[in-house]
């Protein structure tokens, strides 16, 4: 299996009322340039008659980092817990301000991706949907334009949990770009 792509980053606040799990207010986060996820494993070996007797390995948390070409306020409000709030300029009544606070929160969210894969010499699209993250917020770098001009991407990083039913990703391989997408949107209750 080769991985030939990255597209589409969704997410979705997560909600649990009485163990049922649901996403709503599902939105693309921006346009996919790297997600990087690493998983953490819990694991313990237990010794008896002089020898390993058993041996148990779990997940214990992981971390996304997902770059992309750009975070919207509205983006950055739902994923940091900032607030819009109207910037008040004079003459202009439509303009929002970002205001990040010290006891800023970020919500918990689903977020999912798809990557085109080859199988055998045939495309799939695998599409992964990481059931609870909770992402901080991210640095930022600012550069001069020099006689070239260089981008400047951000960097978002969460923690990923389980979710209260022990999951912490679900995922299908599908034949076609348009199914991941269908997918990923249930997923994320995007109508």
């Amino acid at each position: 299996m080769a991985v030939i792509g990255l597209k589409n980053p969704i997410y979705s606040k997560y909600a649990e009322t009485n163990g049922t799990i649901t996403y709503n207010s599902g939105k693309v986060m921006a346009k996919a340039i790297k997600a990087d996820l690493s998983i953490d494993i819990a694991d313990a070996i237990l010794y008896a008659d002089d020898g390993a007797a058993e041996s148990v390995k779990q997940f214990s948390k992981g971390t996304i980092a997902l770059q992309v070409d750009d975070l919207e306020d509205e983006v950055k409000a739902d994923l940091y817990g900032h607030k819009l709030v109207n910037a008040e300029i004079e003459g202009d009544s439509t303009t929002k301000m970002l205001v990040a606070g010290g006891g800023d929160t970020g919500a918990y969210v689903g977020v999912g991706f798809y990557a085109s894969r080859v199988v055998q010499g045939v495309i799939k699209y695998r599409a992964i949907w990481l059931t609870k993250v909770q992402f901080g917020i991210p640095a930022e770098s600012y550069e001069t334009k020099g006689e070239k001009v260089s981008f400047q991407t951000p960097t978002t990083t969460g923690t990923i949990m389980l979710n209260s039913e022990g999951d912490w990703k679900k995922e299908v391989t599908v034949d076609t770009e348009a199914t991941a997408r269908v997918w990923l949107n249930s997923m994320a209750n995007i109508a």
